[in-house]
């Protein structure tokens, strides 16, 4: 393990750019730890992310990796880079860390970039992990986070990965002897992804993701909180085996005025996008329907928006 000093200066240079940038008396890491950036009044909170988000698109991967070889405070914020800028590449290594499990607090900030990554491979690795620790009641690690971060993606993927665990008499139960709530985990990394998903957004993040609403074509308009939820939890429900975007994690972000097609992103790496015409049956339809066209580019999504009649 590298250890922040004199001897190291890659990693010193990497800490002092990422983990512990900046003037404030309270630290970058310590505003990750537990999701305490939460708590943070709205302007302050957005500033933060944002510088956060610029970070994720800026550090290399080279630099994320001398950080997950040093102690919890690199590992973490790595971590947390990694989810916002979903780098797939270091689904691996986040497993094989959260499985080790051996320094304290890292493990949340892998269950956040597991959750953020969102795919079925991100579920095996927290299935394995919690396999292993939920039978471990005098390890206090971060189980918890673990679960979280596995309901958030089973409801994404419409999967049901957690109920090995959650079900009556499961380890679960057996493990959470202080009242932790499976409900209240999720819950907890629902929120810190939507305040990913915004900050992202803002500062462009996401590689290859970043847009501006404004200039959509019309009659296309950026979809609000309230109908983005709305209308992406219809979207998977209507996918049925063999469409498209099975499995995928598409999430609406702009929609049709004048008739019922959305403009959705699908968050991989690469990102793509997508335009469904959605049916409202609430419930799965045989393919091809509902009907879907996806883009590899920003740019060519957004020609078709242009084009688009009804």
């Amino acid at each position: 393990m590298r250890y922040p000093n004199a001897s190291d200066p890659e990693l010193m240079d990497a800490v002092r750019r990422y983990v512990i940038p900046g003037e404030g008396e309270i630290k970058r890491y310590l505003k990750l730890l537990h999701g305490n950036f939460v708590t943070l009044e709205a302007a302050e909170r957005a500033d933060f992310l944002r510088s956060l988000a610029e970070d994720a698109e800026q550090i290399t991967d080279h630099e994320l990796g001398v950080l997950l070889d040093s102690e919890w405070r690199s590992r973490i914020t790595a971590a947390w880079l990694i989810g916002l800028s979903r780098r797939e590449q270091f689904r691996g290594r986040l497993g094989e860390l959260l499985l080790a499990s051996e320094l304290t607090y890292a493990g949340q900030g892998y269950c956040f970039a597991l959750a953020r990554l969102g795919t079925a491979k991100d579920a095996e690795l927290l299935v394995a992990y919690l396999d292993r620790y939920l039978r471990r009641p005098d390890c206090r690690y971060d189980q918890h986070w673990a679960l979280g971060a596995l309901q958030h993606i089973d409801e994404r993927l419409r999967t049901n990965y957690a109920t090995q665990f959650t079900q009556a008499n499961g380890l679960w139960e057996q493990w959470a002897w202080n009242g932790h709530n499976p409900a209240d985990e999720k819950e907890r990394i629902d929120k810190l992804c939507s305040f990913a998903d915004q900050a992202s957004r803002t500062a462009g993040a996401d590689r290859g993701v970043s847009w501006r609403p404004e200039l959509l074509a019309d009659p296309w308009i950026r979809a609000t909180p309230e109908q983005e939820s709305r209308l992406t939890t219809e979207l998977r429900a209507e996918l049925g085996p063999g469409h498209v975007l099975e499995g995928r994690p598409a999430n609406v972000i702009a929609r049709c005025e004048g008739c019922d097609h959305v403009f959705a992103r699908i968050d991989e790496t690469p990102t793509s996008w997508a335009v469904v015409h959605l049916t409202w049956t609430g419930q799965p339809d045989q393919a091809p329907w509902p009907i879907t066209e996806v883009f590899n580019s920003l740019s060519t999504a957004k020609a078709e928006l242009a084009e688009h009649e009804h």
